[in-house]
């Protein structure tokens, strides 16, 4: 879920969305992650901090992470939202 698109669902709609982005120049993003926390069955995580997304946007995320049967993570929901601009 990221602002001003519409919400990306499965692997190519979230591969075609990031591939826009990366071939810019002056794309950067650095997050920081300032909270972690994970289930009593620690079979979810969630991680939340903030991120800055260079020539564009500041703001907070929310990053879900599931534990697969093979012990691997994966994201099932990443959530963004941008500060308001100054």
């Amino acid at each position: 879920m990221y602002p001003a698109m519409p919400l990306l669902e499965g692997k190519q709609a979230i591969r075609d969305a990031v591939g826009r982005m990366i071939p810019d120049p002056n794309y950067s993003l650095t997050v920081k992650s300032s909270r972690q926390e994970a289930s009593r069955g620690r079979d979810l995580i969630y991680s939340m901090g903030t991120y800055v997304l260079t020539m564009t946007e500041n703001g907070k995320f929310l990053t879900i992470y599931r534990k697969e049967s093979d012990g691997s993570w994966r994201i099932v929901a990443d959530a963004c939202v941008a500060d308001p601009a100054m």
